[in-house]
C-alpha cells in the first residue's frame, strides 16, 4: 500500500513493532487479570466453605454457641483476619447475630432450607452453614456466615491491572524512545548520502560522508567516500588531458607543422595585435620583411 511504502524507518518501527507490542501486552495483561481474579474467587470461595464447616462442626451445644469466649477463641482459630475480603458472621437459631468478623454484610431474614449454600447478595458471595446439636434431637443450634467481598476484591484487582498497564506504557515509552534514537542513526546517514548522491547526479564531487557506528553504514559510506576519490582524481586527469590537447591544438593553429615557425594566420593575428597596440599606447614596434 502506498501509505505504508511512504512510512519512514521510525514510522514503521513504532507502528509495527512498539504498536504491536503494546497491543499484545495489554491483551496477555487482560487474559491474566481474568486468570489471577477467578484463582482468587476460587481460592476464597473454598477457604469460606472449609471455614464455615470447621465453625459449625466444633459448635457442639448452645452454651458454647453463647460463649464469648469460645466464640473467640473459634474466630481466631479460623485466621480469617488474615484475608482481607472475608468476613464472617455467628448467629443464633433465630438469625440474631452473635459475633462477627471482618466488615459487616447484610444477610436476608429469609434464609433457604438447605443446610449448606453458596447465596450472592449484592456484591458478596455468601456461604452459609447451619450449625446442629450434637443430641440425637438433632437441633439447630445456629449459622455460620462467611462472605467473600468481591466488589473491594474486583476493584482491587481493577487497580492492580491499570497499575501494570502504566508500567507497561511507561516501558514502552522508553522503547520508543530508544527506537527512535536508533532508527535515526540509520536513517539519518541515508539520508546524508542520498543528498550527496543527488549532488554528485548534478555534477558535485563533493560527495564524502562522514564516519558512522554501524558496520553497514560503514561500508556503504566507504564505497560512497570511494566513488568521490575516483570521481575526483578522474575529472583531475581528464581536465590536464583537455589542458594539453588545448594548447597543442592552439600551437598547431598558429605553427607550420615542417619548419614549426609561425604561420600566416598567426603572423596577421600577431600585427594586427601590433597595430592595435601602436593605436592605444603609441608603442613602437619593428618588422622585419625578407
Amino acid at each position: 500500500m502506498p501509505f505504508f511504502q511512504n512510512l519512514s524507518i521510525q514510522s514503521r518501527l513504532l507502528l509495527f513493532v512498539i504498536g504491536p507490542v503494546f497491543a499484545l501486552s495489554c491483551i496477555l495483561l487482560l487474559f491474566d487479570f481474568k486468570e489471577q481474579l477467578q484463582r482468587e474467587e476460587d481460592k476464597l470461595s473454598q477457604h469460606a466453605l472449609t471455614t464455615a464447616k470447621f465453625l459449625s462442626a466444633v459448635i457442639h451445644n448452645q452454651t458454647e454457641l453463647h460463649s464469648k469466649d469460645y466464640i473467640g477463641r473459634l474466630l481466631k482459630a479460623s485466621q480469617l483476619n488474615r484475608e482481607p475480603y472475608l468476613s464472617l458472621i455467628i448467629s443464633d437459631a433465630d438469625n440474631q447475630a452473635i459475633a462477627n468478623l471482618g466488615t459487616s454484610f447484610n444477610i436476608s431474614e429469609t434464609l433457604p432450607q438447605q443446610d449448606t449454600i453458596v447465596m450472592q447478595q449484592n456484591t458478596h458471595d455468601i456461604t452459609m452453614v447451619k450449625v446442629f446439636s450434637t443430641e440425637s434431637t438433632h437441633r439447630l443450634l445456629g449459622y455460620v456466615f462467611v462472605a467473600i467481598d468481591k466488589g473491594s476484591l474486583i476493584e482491587d484487582h481493577r487497580q492492580a491491572f491499570i497499575k501494570n498497564v502504566g508500567y507497561i506504557t511507561l516501558a514502552l515509552i522508553l522503547c520508543s524512545i530508544l527506537v527512535s534514537w536508533v532508527s535515526r542513526s540509520i536513517s539519518q546517514p541515508i539520508r546524508d548520502m542520498t543528498s550527496a548522491l543527488k549532488r554528485f547526479v548534478i555534477g558535485s564531487q563533493q560527495v564524502s560522508q562522514g564516519k558512522n557506528t554501524l558496520p553497514e553504514i560503514q561500508s556503504l559510506q566507504s564505497t560512497i567516500n570511494q566513488i568521490s576519490r575516483d570521481m575526483q582524481h578522474v575529472e583531475a586527469d581528464m581536465r590536464h588531458r583537455i589542458q594539453d590537447a588545448q594548447a597543442q591544438l592552439r600551437y598547431q593553429a598558429r605553427h607550420d607543422a615542417l619548419t614549426g615557425l609561425v604561420n600566416r594566420q598567426e603572423l596577421e593575428r600577431r600585427l594586427q595585435q601590433a597595430l592595435q597596440d601602436v593605436k592605444q599606447h603609441r608603442a613602437n614596434h619593428v618588422f622585419c620583411y625578407m
